[in-house]
């Protein structure tokens, strides 16, 4: 199935699967360039998950010692051909490749959240895990996100700060979806401002919320859970038109996009993840103190929640973080970032 998929992400994520065998046989597997690559590009992206997989595993097979590189060049700039690289050499430098498997593929360029024109969001949802799964997506983008966990907590949002997009749960306690954006239009209605984009977020299968929530003010309706390919795309398409300066109060950007309370188990864990990604896909030479850090942050609330085998993980990357080594730190970070995926299949 073709859609939009974030191309760095997913080839951490698949050199991640294949660290911890890796790792047994004293090899070391890593990509070249990810900073460089396209953020979002459009493919079969299972197809071209499983091309990564066999030939990494391929090269991982035949290796003894050394590294495992995979490279992503663009061949056809007019026809976005791309070429995967991926070879195996070994310790000896005198030697030639051992191993290399390459194949060809169509990436299309795809949306980005990397606008040059941040958008405020307002994240409106009674589910504390919702609010930070979306939250965690867009971490790191340019856009500016709050959340507020119910209707009349939104409205006050919305009265003390301007949004250019409102994602709206529709099936909320009290104050529910609808009710709530015949408010805000009320709001906007009585105020100089420009309108914000309404997307609302209906159940999977509840497909009579959407004539009912675009008579109620929104602009678009999608289904939950939102992956993050599909927020991105529908962010990339919102039109802005700003009667005030961009940016919340200070009130409003601290406000968290997670309840006070302690985080549950699996939010942390996608947060967690998320971070992993981001570090990882970041240039070389500040990975080591920022994988420190989320090892000693991670082990310690691992440990309080219960999950021994992800604090001892967790403990792994600091203490390997510690030694200043970036590449033992990068395969602890690996080796912990497929456990989280493993947790959360």
């Amino acid at each position: 199935m073709t859609d939009a998929f974030d191309l760095p992400q997913l080839i951490t994520e698949v050199i991640a699967e294949v660290q911890p065998t890796a790792e047994g046989k004293g090899v070391f597997v890593e990509a070249t360039q990810l900073a460089a690559m396209p953020h979002w590009v459009v493919a079969d992206e299972a197809q071209f998950r499983r091309m990564l997989l066999n030939g990494l595993d391929l090269a991982v097979g035949a290796a003894t010692d050394g590294v495992v590189t995979l490279r992503l060049e663009r061949q056809d700039v007019d026809r976005d051909r791309w070429t995967c690289t991926i070879e195996w050499r070994g310790d000896d430098a005198e030697a030639v490749d051992r191993m290399r498997v390459s194949f060809g593929i169509v990436l299309l360029p795809g949306p980005s959240a990397d606008t040059d024109r941040p958008l405020r969001v307002l994240i409106v949802d009674d589910s504390a895990q919702h609010r930070t799964l979306i939250a965690a997506y867009l971490a790191g983008t340019p856009h500016e996100v709050t959340a507020a966990s119910g209707g009349a907590e939104a409205i006050e949002r919305v009265q003390a700060n301007p949004f250019d997009v409102l994602l709206m749960d529709l099936q909320m306690p009290g104050m529910d979806g609808f009710a709530t954006i015949r408010a805000v239009r009320e709001l906007e209605a009585s105020q100089p401002r420009a309108p914000a984009f309404i997307i609302a977020l209906t159940a999977m299968g509840a497909s009579d919320d959407g004539p009912e929530a675009e008579a109620a003010g929104a602009n678009e309706c999608m289904a939950k859970p939102l992956s993050r390919a599909a927020i991105f795309k529908a962010l990339a398409a919102v039109p802005v038109a700003r009667s005030t300066p961009a940016g919340p109060t200070p009130e409003a950007r601290s406000t968290p996009a997670g309840p006070t309370d302690p985080t549950p188990p699996t939010q942390m864990l996608a947060i967690a993840r998320h971070q992993l990604m981001t570090i990882l896909m970041a240039g070389a030479g500040t990975q080591v103190e920022r994988l420190r850090i989320l090892g000693s942050t991670l082990k310690t609330a691992a440990a309080e929640s219960g999950l021994q085998d992800i604090a001892h993980l967790a403990g792994e990357l600091e203490q390997a973080a510690e030694s200043g080594e970036v590449r033992e730190t990068q395969i602890a970070a690996r080796i912990l970032l497929a456990w989280l995926a493993k947790m959360q299949a």
